[in-house]
C-alpha cells in the first residue's frame, strides 16, 4: 500500500518503507525478514478481487529496498509462516541478534551479513538427529580417556572403529555431551548421523556450513558443493569446532546397498557390491574421499568419526593412519564395565569370577551382554539373579573357551536370545527389521499381530493421508478416501464393522497384548525404546 500524500510521502514509497525510514532515523532497533522468492502466494490473496499486479515502477522500488536491506542489515528469509515464527522468536530472544539490530543504524560501516537460522547457535550443540541413549551410559573409562588425550593433541581427526552393536555411537555421544566442552572448550559442536535417510556427505557439509555461518540450510541448497566445502574449511579454521560424523560406513562401498542396516559385519568382505572393482573401504562417491582428506586441514577444529570400517582415504601407503589421524578399534567391554552394565539393567551378580569367564567367551560384546541381562531378567525361577540363571541355564550354553571360536560363540548367544519367543514376536521382529531407521509407536502399531487390520482403502490417497502433519489435514484426506470408496458397498460395510471393532473389548485386549509383546522384546534387549 502506497499512501498518496505529496507532503509526507513525496517519493511515493510503501508504508513498510516509511516505517523502516522512520525507525532508522530515530535509531530504533530493527529486525528484517524478507519473504523468499519461492514463497507461495496465499490463496485468499490471489483470489481476492482487490488484488492487483504491482507496476514496474513499484517492482523496481521494492527490489531496490531489498538490496539495501540485504547489504546493511541482519536479514532472515522465510518460506512459510512457520519459518517466520521461528526466526522471529529466535531474534527476539537471542542477545547477539538484538545487539546487532540495535547498533545497525549508527554503525559507520555495514556489518557482516548474518542470516537468522532455525538451527541452534554456536556454541550450542547442533545434533542431526540427536542420538537416543536408551539406558545409563556405563564403563568405557579407558576409551573416554583416549578421546580426552586426542582432544589435547595436535591431531585433527579421530576414527572410532567397531563392529555393529559394540557401542561406538553411545561412546562418542557420551564424550561429545559430557566431556568435549571441558577437553576442547569448542566454539561449537555438531553431531551428524549417516544412519538417517538422506544423510549424505554433501548434506553434512551444507548443514555444517549453515550451522557455523548461522544460515538456514535451505539457503545453501542451490550452491556449488565444492565451494561449500571450501567455505566450511575457512570457517572451521577461524575457531575451534568439533564435528562428529556417526556411522560413516554408510558412505563406504562395503555398506552401499539397500539392506545396509541388516548386514552382518562378518559378511562384508564376501558380500557383492554394486560398485565393482573398488576397495570396500573407499567412499562410494570419490568426492567424499576428498572431503575426508580436506577435513584434516581445518586449523584447530576437530573431527570425530565412528565407522564399522576405517576409511581407506585416511590411511597412508603403509596401511597406517595418515598424519593427523588417530584410530581407536573398539573391542568388547572390560570385565568391570560388563559387570556394571548388567547391574544397571537390574541383574544381581554374586560370583564375579564366573560372570567374567562366561562373558569373556563371547568377547563381552556390548549388545550381547545386554541380551544376556535380558534373559537373566526373564529367568522365571529367580528373575534377575545371574548366579541362579547360570547354574540353571547359562552353563549349558554351547560356548567354547577357545578365542578362535569368538564369532561362533556370539552367534550362539544371539540364537539363545531368540529362543522361546512366541510366533507373534518372531513375526513382528521380522517385519520391523526391514526398517533401517527408528519408528514411532503409531507405525509399530500397524504391525500389531493381535489386532484386526483396517479394511483396504484407496492406496494412493491413503499414502497422502499418512504423510500429513496435522489432524485437520488427515481428516481432509480421509474424507476424500471415503468419497472415492463410497460407491463400494463392501467397503462401507467393512468400514462400519472396523469402527465398531475399535470400540470393542477385543480391540482393547489386542492393545494390551501388543504392549506386553513390546515390553518382552525390550526386556530381552531386542528392541530399544526412547521413553
Amino acid at each position: 500500500n502506497i499512501p498518496d500524500d505529496p507532503v509526507r510521502n513525496p517519493n511515493k514509497v510503501s508504508i513498510t518503507e516509511l516505517e523502516y525510514r522512520h525507525a532508522t532515523q530515530r535509531k530504533i532497533p530493527v529486525l528484517i525478514f524478507i519473504m523468499a522468492d519461492d514463497h507461495p502466494l496465499p490463496d485468499k490473496l490471489s483470489e481476492s478481487e482487490n488484488f492487483f499486479e504491482p507496476s514496474e515502477e513499484s517492482k523496481k522500488k521494492l527490489a531496490a529496498l531489498k538490496d539495501e536491506l540485504k547489504t546493511t542489515h541482519v536479514v532472515g528469509f522465510f518460506k512459510s509462516p512457520e519459518d517466520l515464527r521461528a526466526y522471529t522468536l529466535q531474534a527476539l530472544f537471542d542477545p547477539e541478534v538484538r545487539a546487532r539490530a540495535a547498533g545497525i543504524a549508527a554503525a559507520p560501516t555495514p556489518p557482516a551479513l548474518v542470516l537468522i537460522t532455525p538451527l541452534p547457535l554456536p556454541p550450542d550443540l547442533y545434533a542431526e538427529p540427536k542420538y537416543t541413549l536408551i539406558s545409563t551410559f556405563v564403563g568405557r573409562s579407558h576409551e573416554l580417556g583416549l578421546l580426552d588425550d586426542w582432544a589435547a593433541s595436535a591431531d585433527s581427526l579421530m576414527v572410532v572403529e567397531a563392529i555393529g552393536g559394540m557401542g561406538k555411537s553411545a561412546l562418542t555421544w557420551e564424550w561429545v555431551n559430557q566431556r568435549a566442552r571441558a577437553a576442547l572448550k569448542p566454539d561449537g559442536l555438531m553431531w551428524w548421523s549417516f544412519y538417517e535417510r538422506g544423510a549424505t556427505m554433501s548434506a553434512f557439509v551444507r548443514h555444517a556450513l549453515a550451522y557455523l555461518t548461522r544460515q538456514p540450510p535451505d539457503a545453501l541448497k542451490d550452491g556449488d558443493p565444492k565451494e561449500h566445502f571450501k567455505q566450511l574449511q575457512r570457517e572451521l579454521a577461524k575457531g575451534r569446532y568439533l564435528l562428529a560424523l556417526d556411522g560413516l560406513e554408510r558412505a563406504l562401498v562395503a555398506y552401499h546397498r539397500w539392506n545396509a542396516a541388516q548386514m552382518r559385519d562378518d559378511s562384508v568382505e564376501t558380500a557383492e557390491s554394486i560398485i565393482k572393482q573398488r576397495d570396500i573401504r573407499a567412499c562410494t562417491d570419490p568426492r567424499d574421499d576428498e572431503i575426508l582428506r580436506g577435513l584434516l586441514d581445518c586449523g584447530a577444529s576437530k573431527i570425530l568419526i565412528t565407522s564399522r570400517l576405517l576409511p581407506l582415504t585416511l590411511e597412508d601407503k603403509t596401511g597406517q593412519p595418515c598424519k593427523g589421524v588417530r584410530h581407536i578399534h573398539l573391542n568388547g567391554l572390560a570385565p568391570q564395565d560388563a559387570l556394571a552394565l548388567v547391574r544397571d539393567s537390574g541383574v544381581t551378580v554374586h560370583d564375579e569370577r564366573i560372570f567374567e569367564q562366561f562373558t569373556g567367551r563371547f568377547g563381552r560384546h556390548s549388545l550381547l551382554v545386554k541380551l544376556v541381562a535380558g534373559r537373566v531378567n526373564h529367568h522365571r525361577q529367580r528373575r534377575g539373579d545371574f548366579d541362579h540363571w547360570y547354574a540353571f541355564t547359562g552353563k549349558d550354553l554351547k560356548l567354547s573357551d577357545l578365542q578362535d571360536d569368538l564369532k561362533q560363540n556370539q552367534t550362539h548367544i544371539l540364537k539363545y536370545a531368540f529362543d522361546d519367543m512366541s510366533a507373534e514376536e518372531r513375526l513382528f521382529l521380522s517385519q520391523i527389521a526391514a526398517f533401517g531407521d527408528a519408528l514411532p509407536y503409531a507405525t509399530l502399531s500397524l504391525f500389531n499381530p493381535y489386532a484386526l487390520p483396517a479394511p483396504e482403502r484407496g492406496e494412493k490417497l491413503e499414502a497422502m493421508r499418512d504423510d500429513t502433519d496435522t489432524g485437520e489435514e488427515r481428516q481432509a484426506w480421509q474424507a476424500r478416501i471415503d468419497v472415492v470408496n463410497a460407491p463400494d458397498p463392501a467397503y462401507l460395510t467393512a468400514q462400519a464393522d472396523y469402527e465398531h471393532y475399535l470400540k470393542s473389548a477385543e480391540h482393547r485386549k489386542a492393545l494390551a497384548q501388543f504392549d506386553g509383546l513390546l515390553s518382552d522384546l525390550e526386556d530381552r534387549g531386542l528392541l530399544r525404546w526412547d521413553k
